[in-house]
């Protein structure tokens, strides 16, 4: 039996909110596990400090937001990924600056695996909840 799976490399852009980060990774892996059971996902993995995006947020300083999550995605570039996600909202804000420097870069982003879900169960309307944990 042939044990080779050719897995492609996720980046996984995180750091903005760790807790999703984690849940990337941890969800990922079990999908793998659960499709090519005795595997585990190709994942790297750069994590930004929140702080430091926060504050250029704060500051207005919408282009060095951008750019800054543009560094993490270089070093996730230079690292042989074939594929980006961002695991965060607020982090898609990037996107355009991403895809102009990397226009040949496959990046899925949490819009279009809504929209798809969306589309999937034929809902018309549909809400964002705000889950607080205590």
């Amino acid at each position: 039996m042939d044990t080779q799976v050719k897995q492609r490399v996720c980046g996984l852009l995180g750091g903005i909110a760790y807790a999703s980060t984690a849940d990337y990774y941890n969800q990922m892996n079990q999908l793998v596990s659960k499709f090519i059971p005795g595997h585990s996902s190709r994942i790297h993995i750069v994590s930004v400090d929140i702080f430091q995006y926060i504050e250029t947020l704060n500051n207005s300083q919408w282009a060095e937001a951008v750019e800054y999550l543009l560094e993490g995605v270089h070093q996730l570039v230079k690292s042989g990924i074939d594929f980006l996600l961002i695991c965060s909202n607020t982090g898609h804000i990037a996107t355009p600056r991403i895809l102009e420097y990397y226009p040949k870069l496959v990046l899925l982003h949490i819009s279009d695996a809504v929209a798809f879900a969306i589309k999937e169960k034929n809902l018309k309307k549909v809400q964002i909840k705000k889950h607080l944990k205590s």
